[in-house]
């Protein structure tokens, strides 16, 4: 019977060590780092499309 409910007592712990792991909280850091990084990628492609249009406007001046 003590071996029955130690082995209870370790599915009760492994259920709740899954639980107290938070989805949302994982999920939050995933889109904070995803937003940062589309945003850094979407800032450099505006500095390397502005570049190239100031390199090309010099170009056709002349």
């Amino acid at each position: 019977m003590l071996w029955l409910f130690g082995a209870e007592m370790v599915t009760v712990l492994l259920i709740y060590d899954f639980s107290s792991f938070n989805f949302e909280d994982y999920l939050s850091k995933i889109l904070i780092f995803a937003s940062f990084a589309l945003l850094s990628l979407i800032t450099i492609a505006v500095i390397y499309i502005s570049y190239i249009s100031w390199k090309d406007k010099r170009r056709i001046e002349k």
